[in-house]
C-alpha cells in the first residue's frame, strides 16, 4: 500500500477496511501514512473506523481532499456508503456535496468528515449543476417537487440554475434549495428519465440510474 501510494497516480482512492489513529490495518502490519514524505493521489475515501488521523496525513503530504470518519462505521452501512459516494463523485458532485448527501441518507453518514479542499471533483457535471430532486406526494397527475442545487468548480457559488421544466420559471442562485413545485406527472417522469441525479420519493432515497427510466412508485 505504501508504495502504491507513492508511486502510483491515483484520481480516487477507496480504502476499505481497519483504520487506527497510529495507520491503516494491513496483512502485513500497520501502515502510519505520517511517515510517508509524500503521496501521489488527488481524492480519496478511507472507509473505516476512526480515519480522520490518517486523512489529514494524507492531505499533508500531497492529496488534494478527501473523507475520512471521526468514530466507529458498521461495515455493512460502510459499504452502502461507498457506493454512493463512488456514484455521486462519477456524477459530478464535488466532495463537500456528496458527503452531505451521504449524511442525509444513513444514520453513521454523519461520521463521515471533509479533509483538505472539498470542492475537488473527479469528473465534470454533464447537465449543469448537480442536484437532488425531492418528490412528495402519490398523485398519477402532479406531484409536488423541490430540488437542492449543488455548486461545482464549473457551476461556482453565484452562479445561476434553472430546472429544464416548463412548470419552473424561476431561476436560482446556486447552491440553492428551491421552493416546492407543483408538476405534472408526466412531465416530471420525462425530466427523470433523462438524468442521473438522485432522487428522494417521501424521504427515500433512490439513485435514479436506470436512463431512460423514472421510478415514482
Amino acid at each position: 500500500l505504501a508504495e502504491f501510494l507513492v508511486h502510483e497516480p491515483v484520481d480516487f482512492l477507496h480504502y476499505i477496511g481497519h483504520a487506527e489513529r497510529d495507520g491503516l490495518r494491513c496483512i502485513d502490519g500497520k501502515l502510519d501514512v505520517r511517515e510517508l514524505d509524500s503521496v501521489n493521489l488527488q481524492t480519496f475515501l478511507l472507509n473505516a473506523c476512526q480515519s480522520q488521523a490518517q486523512a489529514m496525513a494524507l492531505v499533508e503530504r500531497g492529496a488534494f481532499g478527501g473523507v475520512g470518519t471521526l468514530g466507529d462505521v458498521v461495515n455493512d452501512y460502510a459499504i452502502e456508503i461507498g457506493k454512493l459516494f463512488a456514484h455521486l463523485l462519477n456524477l459530478g458532485f464535488p466532495l463537500r456535496s456528496a458527503i452531505d448527501i451521504v449524511s442525509k441518507t444513513s444514520t453513521i453518514g454523519q461520521q463521515y468528515i471533509v479533509v483538505g479542499d472539498g470542492s475537488v471533483d473527479i469528473v465534470q457535471s454533464t447537465g449543469g449543476s448537480p442536484l437532488v430532486s425531492e418528490i412528495t406526494g402519490d398523485g398519477r397527475f402532479e406531484r409536488e417537487v423541490a430540488f437542492t442545487v449543488y455548486p461545482t468548480n464549473y457551476n461556482r457559488l453565484g452562479s445561476t440554475a434553472k430546472m429544464n421544466l416548463d412548470s419552473v420559471t424561476d431561476a436560482y442562485v446556486v447552491p440553492a434549495e428551491t421552493d416546492a413545485y407543483t408538476i405534472p406527472y408526466d412531465e416530471l417522469r420525462e425530466f427523470l428519465a433523462w438524468m442521473t441525479y438522485p432522487v428522494t420519493v417521501d424521504g427515500e432515497w433512490r439513485l435514479n440510474d436506470r436512463f431512460g427510466r423514472a421510478d415514482l412508485d
